[in-house]
């Protein structure tokens, strides 16, 4: 079944695009990127050399938010790939939240799968977006949602993942490790697939931190089993 599946979180620096970035690295098949804010389009712009389509569909703007969600999802109508990955800046959340019905209907009209994956930082602010966002969010009307709690953060986004919060998310729990800073911080200056910087092929990095990025992706494949079934 084709999928939407939306990189969802509680504000920045949480980690959606990261999780957006493996989501397309892990993908079945080629993704289409879906970037919501105009001036930081950073996951398609790592993929755009790769060959990767790349959709700006601002939800960021002026006007009502009515009128930016219908522009939204009449781009996503016409898109007929397979995949669509959807990197969320931390304000369009309560516009997706807030229209979470009209998307899932949209959905269901095009035969697409709508999936949530929620990443969950070390704050209890973070905990308890994810819970808004199960009770009557954009979580609550998806098919398939699934909890990523950053390891970027320590044990933090893991204690405070209470059973309380496991009740309300009914859902898939997965665990996104932290990448050491050094390499992040790497990664973060090239334009180019994570595969692809693994290899040597680009960034220029080091053997033992190719090795790195290389175990790390290996260990987000439970984010992608999740998310793709």
């Amino acid at each position: 079944m084709k999928q939407i599946v939306f990189a969802h979180g509680e504000k920045g620096g949480v980690g959606k695009s990261t999780l957006a970035t493996v989501l397309v690295e892990l993908a079945p098949s080629r993704p289409v990127i879906a970037e919501c804010d105009r001036t930081a389009p950073d996951v398609a712009r790592r993929y755009r050399k790769a060959g990767y389509v790349g959709l700006n569909v601002p939800l960021l703007s002026n006007d009502a938010p009515v009128d930016i969600l219908t522009d939204f999802m009449s781009v996503l109508e016409d898109v007929n790939d397979d995949l669509v990955v959807v990197n969320l800046p931390s304000a369009a959340g309560m516009v997706v939240n807030q229209y979470a019905r009209l998307i899932a209907e949209v959905c269901d009209e095009l035969k697409r799968e709508l999936v949530v994956a929620y990443v969950v930082g070390a704050g209890a602010d973070s905990v308890r977006s994810a819970m808004d966002c199960a009770r009557d969010g954009l979580a609550h009307f998806a098919v398939r949602r699934i909890a990523v709690l950053n390891g970027h953060f320590g044990s933090e986004s893991r204690a405070r993942w209470t059973d309380e919060a496991e009740r309300v998310w009914r859902g898939t729990v997965v665990e996104m490790p932290g990448l050491p800073q050094r390499v992040s911080d790497h990664v973060r200056r090239v334009e180019a697939p994570l595969k692809a910087i693994a290899k040597g092929s680009e960034g220029g990095m080091h053997i033992i931190e190719r090795n790195i990025l290389r175990d790390w992706l290996r260990d987000c494949a439970p984010i992608a089993e999740a998310v793709y079934g």
